[in-house]
């Protein structure tokens, strides 16, 4: 797990200027351009804010601040280019799978890359059933959140370029209080 971005981090304020660069996207859509799968939105909170199918860099930008994907009105308290983004919950399949599907044919591969998405949905279907959101004086009150919104970006690269089929689940510090 990778937290993304701090209140004061010059990474996070370059990272938020390269997600609202529409050329550019972020990096987790590199796989895309390469001819990888569609980035996908996973969660109930997706449902809720009218996002569903193929993650896009205006959705993304906008919940990556704490606004809603569409209108821009704020989600959370401290919305806008402080707020702490979320974690980079990151799954990877073991090497000897990674070597595999790079050398099969299109079904194969499709077949294994719909079976890893399969355990992703299921690991991030967990974290939802965990995740707590905060409110009150500095957060000290917690609850179970009612839903939380996640974008899965997969690749089929180490930075190296070595095999390393792996989805890269994005959980975006926004939720749904129970109340």
């Amino acid at each position: 797990i990778h937290s993304a971005g701090s209140a004061k981090g010059a990474g996070y304020t370059a990272y938020l200027d390269h997600l609202n660069d529409t050329h550019a996207f972020d990096e987790y859509a590199r796989a895309h351009e390469l001819g990888g799968p569609l980035p996908f939105w996973f969660g109930a909170g997706a449902v809720e804010l009218g996002l569903s199918g193929i993650c896009g860099p205006k959705e993304v930008g906008e919940l990556a601040q704490g606004h809603h994907p569409t209108t821009s009105v704020p989600l959370v308290k401290g919305a806008g280019r402080s707020h702490v983004m979320g974690a980079d919950l990151t799954f990877s399949c073991p090497k000897d799978v990674s070597v595999i599907f790079a050398g099969a044919d299109a079904k194969l591969q499709a077949d294994i890359v719909r079976a890893m998405h399969g355990s992703v949905k299921e690991a991030l279907g967990y974290a939802q059933s965990i995740a707590i959101t905060r409110d009150g004086h500095g957060g000290k009150v917690k609850q179970l959140a009612k839903s939380v919104v996640a974008a899965v970006y997969t690749h089929f690269a180490s930075r190296a370029l070595d095999p390393q089929l792996h989805a890269h689940a994005f959980l975006f510090n926004v939720g749904q209080r129970q109340d």
